[in-house]
């Protein structure tokens, strides 16, 4: 494992409105030591993105997403789950689509409950 790098001051806080649940003040992530990518993730990306820096974009995008508790595709009563996990310790996950509107690909980021590794799978991996 390498140092532990926080960029959550660079990214901010996401602006998502208030639900029935209360919204946590903490980020999701706060201290994250390790990134992983299952195999399968990894392949599927591959397949998808023609370039690795658009397959690395996604990735980057989806971790900043889910770093700023914007948690994709999820409906309110998962994303309150999340919220209550992040205030109590728990699993935090966010689902986002490969977005070229002809696919039903999704790549699902799970953060373990003592926020220091962040898994990037598929739904087939869990």
């Amino acid at each position: 494992m390498g140092d532990v790098i926080d960029i959550t001051d660079r990214l901010g806080r996401g602006n998502e409105k208030p639900a029935a649940v209360e919204r946590p003040d903490g980020l999701a992530v706060r201290e994250l030591k390790e990134v992983c990518v299952t195999r399968n993730c990894e392949m599927q990306l591959r397949d998808f993105f023609d370039d690795k820096d658009d397959a690395r974009d996604f990735v980057f995008d989806c971790m900043t997403r889910f770093i700023r508790n914007d948690f994709g595709t999820l409906c309110q009563e998962e994303v309150e789950q999340n919220w209550r996990s992040i205030r109590d310790g728990g699993t935090v996950t966010g689902v986002y689509p490969f977005e070229d509107g002809e696919t039903d690909l999704k790549a699902w980021l799970m953060l373990d409950p003592d926020g220091q590794t962040l898994t990037i799978l598929m739904p087939e991996d869990y």
